[in-house]
């Protein structure tokens, strides 16, 4: 008898909602590796901004008032993006996460079921193989022909005039 996992469909299903999820918390990490170095690029601009030392135009002042003031909001922006991707990150953690164990579940279920099967199929195995060798005991340790130890013959045993009624197999 070939063993069958009867949820094999569901499992199939709930492996490829896990695939699914790990493709989704893979693009999370890759977002936020990349908020990250975002984050760090906006930080290294605005660190390398200097203030020009001495008296300056006015236009000259604005115009590094306005670069400055691009890499503070530069940085800001990095910021809020590296949050988001770390929140996002971890939902996906945690969707990955349960859809990884109800495929742990189904998978420790199946190996049960085939270890249950596998139990049973060497049960019935060995029920057969104790079957064969006594029946094998019964012929060689029998005197006539037909399995019986008394010399009685089946139909004797069967209408009962010796012995003590049906022998084991007979259908009557």
């Amino acid at each position: 008898m070939r063993y069958r996992f009867r949820l094999e469909t569901v499992l199939r299903v709930r492996r490829v909602g896990e695939q699914s999820a790990r493709q989704s918390l893979a693009v999370a990490v890759r977002q936020r590796l990349e908020a990250q170095q975002a984050l760090s690029s906006a930080s290294q601009w605005r660190n390398s901004l200097s203030s020009p030392l001495g008296p300056t135009s006015v236009e000259a002042f604005l115009s590094e008032r306005a670069q400055v003031d691009r890499a503070v909001h530069a940085v800001g922006a990095a910021r809020v993006r590296c949050e988001h991707a770390e929140i996002e990150m971890s939902e996906r953690t945690a969707v990955w996460s349960e859809a990884r164990a109800r495929v742990r579940a189904l998978e420790r279920l199946d190996e049960r079921r085939r270890e249950e099967h596998l139990i049973e199929e060497l049960r019935l195995e060995a029920k057969g193989m104790d079957e064969l060798a006594s029946m094998r005991w019964l012929r060689s340790n029998s005197s006539g022909s037909d399995g019986f130890a008394d010399g009685a013959t089946a139909s004797a045993r069967v209408d009962g005039s010796h012995g003590t009624g049906v022998r084991i197999g007979d259908r009557s």
